[in-house]
């Protein structure tokens, strides 16, 4: 609603307080000012403004973008990815897993080879009558070849046998005598030359001579 003011005529009279004595007295004016003065109050009225939705797009972290890209991959490419990642401690586990183990080497079977059976003592060479040596050795040596000439198997009608021509009561006696039973009740001639030679050693340490008394010796 407009208001209207109007500005009442008044009466002004200036004198100038400096003026001289001889100046006439001033004309009064009429000061007439009408001025109006229209106002117009409006309502304030503050508009909101309406929210903007502000959409913000939430940025994934580096574990979710990787995760995403393996999801896309194929198997081959996220197998290839682990590879080219992967230590290569995993990377040589990972061959030696995919890799068959080599076959295993074909040994071939020993042959068996059988052990030579041992050979028979060979006889000891009759020695000649002259042959030199210190008892019993000469003495023996000169017994065995005029007895038997050296041969271990000789065998006598009289029962005497062997390269010493013992005789089985002889022999027993000096088997058991030298501590070899397993020599008693065996011919002389079936012993070995080696237990024939130890026999007569023993029987000429016992009894000397003796049981081969006979010219030659």
């Amino acid at each position: 609603m407009a208001t209207a003011a109007i500005a009442l005529p008044a009466l002004a009279q200036n004198q100038d307080a400096g003026d001289t004595a001889g100046a006439g007295p001033t004309t009064p004016s009429l000061a007439t000012s009408i001025v109006p003065s229209t106002t117009t109050e409006l309502p304030t009225t503050t508009t909101t403004p309406a929210p903007v939705a502000e959409t913000v797009a939430a940025t994934p972290s580096p574990e979710e973008q990787l995760r995403a890209r393996l999801a896309a991959m194929t198997p081959a490419e996220q197998l290839a990815f682990k590879l080219f990642v992967a230590s290569p401690e995993e990377r040589a586990a990972f061959a030696a897993y995919i890799s068959p183990p080599p076959p295993a080497p074909v040994v071939a079977p020993k042959p068996i080879v059988k052990a030579p059976a041992p050979a028979a003592p060979a006889a000891p060479a009759a020695a000649p009558a002259s042959s030199g040596g210190s008892p019993p050795n000469s003495f023996l040596a000169c017994v065995r070849n005029r007895e038997s000439r050296g041969n271990y198997q000789a065998r006598n009608a009289s029962g005497a046998a062997g390269a010493y021509q013992m005789m089985p009561n002889t022999w027993n006696n000096v088997a058991r005598h030298a501590g070899r039973p397993d020599l008693v009740g065996k011919s002389a001639s079936s012993a070995s030359p080696a237990d024939q030679d130890a026999m007569a050693a023993s029987l000429y340490a016992w009894q000397g001579r003796a049981p081969w008394a006979g010219p030659g010796c």
